[in-house]
């Protein structure tokens, strides 16, 4: 078989299994004209919706048997005769908070097991500023952060243990009005975007609302329907969805303690990392995208493989996973064997992350999880060219400024970078070792979700 064969002969076995996974999802989604304008029909996998035009959740729950898309599956049916993996519900203008936390609920109580995704929709072109910039939650609902964290908030304080995202399609809005305003946007006004009043225009922006909808599902970009909109266009679309929370991955979702530190704690404040470190980690970022599209194995290294290196070991496999860079597989090292240090262990733990102990007393393994499916990464203190670490073609993330003067030259790495973390280790046995040590775990986290985002950014 020549080469051209066995390269279709892959294509086709990656589509068979791709849509093999399709296949196992199901999804259902309620909304109106904001929720077709994700396009529905062209998700993956089994897929059915009810949408009617211009109407609220309560008025759909109470109203269900004539809407406006003839090819809906009409809701009371769908939801009492199947149970669904994920469910988008689209809040939109009408309703009050109470209304709609109420008519979500009754959803979320007949499907027990799906995970819940709040389409926020957008605002009309004329109020998107009045509405963004709404602090009220109370009232009737209108197109506002604090509307939508509001409905979340609720949500999840009614069902704990159960899974609530979002799609951030209105802050997508919101995000090309302020390059508009940056002169970074391929659009003159944010009308642009809108082919009336509130819907999206079909050519284009239609694109990205359908990929934040896939995002928010779990579901790999697509730009079937969209192959000739404009590449300049496309890329800037695919840059804004990079920028975006995972919420989460097609593979796996975040356990509720991590994915609330990494919202409240990790992401807001990683886009005011200082310029100096911006400079630094642009490189860790040039030097894996080298590496692309195989494997990226990253070493992170420090003397003792018992704080600094364990806390980017660990930091870096959860960015990956958050926006969805399969390639990258973290490891650690030291120059020398001590431990994972206790303090570091219970930082982690501060974080969210689920740690249990085993192995040897002197230099225990952690195990540390953080997904809700099985797995979960194995924290102990060795050395950087142990036989269970890349030997060849890895990425030396040189954690402490010690083991840089002792290795000038890391042996096998294709590149080495000096990221260099002040060491909490100064402050064991003060009042300051707690804030020491969170401190450094949640600096190190930002810059990790940050060479990750910049990683998941197409290469330009």
């Amino acid at each position: 078989m020549n080469r051209r064969s066995i390269n279709w002969v892959c294509l086709w076995l990656f589509a068979l299994i791709s849509v093999s996974y399709a296949e196992e999802s199901s999804y259902y989604l309620i909304g109106n004209s904001l929720t077709w304008d994700t396009v529905p029909s062209k998700l993956d996998g089994d897929v059915q919706w009810h949408v009617d035009c211009g109407k609220s959740l309560p008025y759909i729950f109470a109203n269900p048997d004539m809407p406006c898309v003839k090819s809906s599956t009409l809701w009371p049916n769908a939801l009492k005769e199947k149970q669904y993996d994920f469910i988008s519900v689209q809040s939109h203008y009408g309703a009050t908070l109470a209304e709609d936390v109420a008519t979500i609920s009754k959803w979320v109580q007949m499907q027990d097991q799906a995970v819940f995704i709040i389409h926020t929709g957008w605002p009309k072109h004329e109020f998107r500023v009045e509405e963004w910039n709404s602090a009220d939650a109370t009232g009737k609902m209108q197109h506002s952060l604090a509307y939508i964290n509001k409905l979340l908030e609720s949500l999840k304080a009614k069902f704990p243990g159960r899974e609530f995202r979002r799609t951030y399609a209105m802050d997508l809005v919101n995000q090309v009005a302020e390059d508009i305003a940056n002169e970074s946007a391929p659009f003159e006004n944010v009308e642009d975007l809108y082919r009336d009043a509130i819907h999206m225009k079909v050519d284009s922006a239609r694109y990205l609302m359908h990929n934040a909808m896939r995002r928010a599902l779990g579901q790999k970009p697509s730009n079937a329907g969209w192959e000739n909109l404009d590449p300049g266009l496309k890329s800037y679309f695919d840059n804004l969805l990079s920028e975006l929370p995972a919420t989460a991955n097609s593979e796996a979702s975040f356990q509720p303690a991590i994915r609330n530190y990494i919202e409240q704690s990790v992401l807001p404040k990683m886009e005011h990392l200082p310029k100096d470190r911006h400079q630094i980690l642009d490189q860790a970022v040039a030097a894996m995208r080298q590496r692309l599209p195989g494997a990226v194995q990253l070493t992170f290294i420090c003397t003792h493989n018992s704080r600094r290196s364990q806390f980017a070991h660990v930091w870096a496999d959860v960015a990956a996973k958050w926006y969805g860079i399969s390639q990258v597989q973290s490891f650690s090292g030291g120059t020398e064997t001590t431990a994972c240090n206790p303090r570091t262990v219970a930082a982690l733990e501060r974080a969210g992350f689920d740690v249990k102990q085993a192995g040897p007393i002197d230099n225990p393994n952690y195990e540390v999880s953080y997904l809700n499916v099985p797995g979960n990464l194995v924290l102990s203190s060795k050395v950087y060219d142990c036989a269970a670490n890349p030997q060849t073609g890895f990425v030396a993330l040189m954690c402490c400024a010690d083991a840089s003067e002792k290795c000038p030259v890391v042996q096998g790495a294709s590149s080495r970078i000096p990221l260099h973390y002040v060491d909490p280790k100064a402050f064991d046995g003060t009042d300051q070792e707690v804030s020491a040590y969170d401190q450094r775990c949640l600096q190190i986290a930002q810059e990790m979700f940050y060479i990750m985002q910049q990683l998941s950014k197409p290469k330009t």
